[in-house]
């Protein structure tokens, strides 16, 4: 399992300004993988859309089933290209 203080200092950095940063972030977080799921989530409510968009960027890239009820609660299926079987 990986270090909750690791993945929270990543999402953070999620919000920064630089955008080279915010991919570096991003980019370790998909390669965390599941564990980075939950936190991720939380912040689709991030006030800043930059943040937002990054967010849903590694969890579509982390492509893990829980996180579909969250991405659905804040961006509605007009995002979604595909039929969600069983939601």
């Amino acid at each position: 399992m990986i270090d909750n203080i690791k993945i929270g200092g990543l999402v953070k950095q999620l919000s920064d300004k630089d955008g080279q940063t915010r991919q570096t972030a991003r980019l370790a977080l998909v390669d965390i993988g599941k564990d980075a799921t939950l936190p991720l989530t939380k912040i689709l409510a991030d006030p800043d859309r930059q943040t937002r968009w990054e967010a849903a960027k590694a969890l579509g890239a982390i492509a893990d089933i829980a996180a579909i009820p969250a991405l659905i609660h804040h961006y509605g299926r007009r995002y979604f290209r595909y039929p969600l079987a069983g939601i």
